[in-house]
């Protein structure tokens, strides 16, 4: 969860950077959306890691008729 929280902070200095220094806009931009994907990366892997740790999940689950 650390991870997560420090690839958003990442993300948001970098679109603020470019917020404030136009000229170099496109650099920062692009730090932000390689941040953006580390923190859905993180995401993800936190989604297999619930999703995996159950002892087999929805299949057991009893059916309602």
């Amino acid at each position: 969860m650390k991870e997560l929280v420090h690839c958003r902070a990442m993300e948001s200095l970098y679109r603020q950077g470019a917020a404030l220094h136009p000229e170099d806009s496109w650099k920062l931009l692009a730090e932000a959306e390689k941040w953006r994907h580390k923190a859905l990366d993180q995401i993800a892997a936190r989604f297999e890691e619930c999703n995996g740790a159950g002892a087999g999940g929805a299949e057991d689950l009893p059916l309602v008729a």
